[in-house]
């Protein structure tokens, strides 16, 4: 349409990638925030909480660039996201079987690696779907 307006349809098309979007961030942090007072309520020091904290911080760190070449290098952007998904919630809820420290440091790596693939594969699937408008997209999202 003039001057860069969506139809209607065009419109109601992405909305899917857009709630995916939407819902994704809280995959991508985990329980990040709330693990803290989680675990000082399981009794644990606030040294040891930092830790696994930056244990998965520091891995999520290393994995973003090769988490985004291979999804580049994939025609299966939908499985980059759907399988990270998995991995966090099954990640953040063994949290709750056991609280021990390797176990909570596992899944912290668990959930970094899975957040540091989100983001670069619904960016994939968005310029697959609408290269032309990507730019705009990215606005939205």
């Amino acid at each position: 349409m003039a001057g860069g307006e969506e139809s209607g349809t065009e419109r109601w098309r992405h909305w899917p990638l857009l709630s995916l979007n939407f819902f994704m961030a809280d995959m991508q942090a985990g329980i990040g925030p709330f693990l803290g007072i989680f675990l000082l309520a399981h009794g644990w020091e606030s040294g040891f909480i930092g830790t696994v904290m930056t244990i998965g911080g520091v891995a999520g760190m290393l994995m973003t660039a090769p988490a985004g070449a291979l999804i580049d290098a994939t025609d299966r952007k939908r499985l980059y996201v759907i399988v990270p998904g998995i991995c966090t919630v099954t990640a953040s809820a063994i949290i709750l079987l056991s609280q021990r420290f390797w176990v909570v440091a596992v899944s912290q790596i668990a959930t970094a690696i899975a957040g540091a693939a989100i983001g670069p594969a619904v960016t994939g699937m968005t310029l697959v779907n609408a290269p032309l408008a990507a730019s705009r997209k990215s606005g939205r999202r």
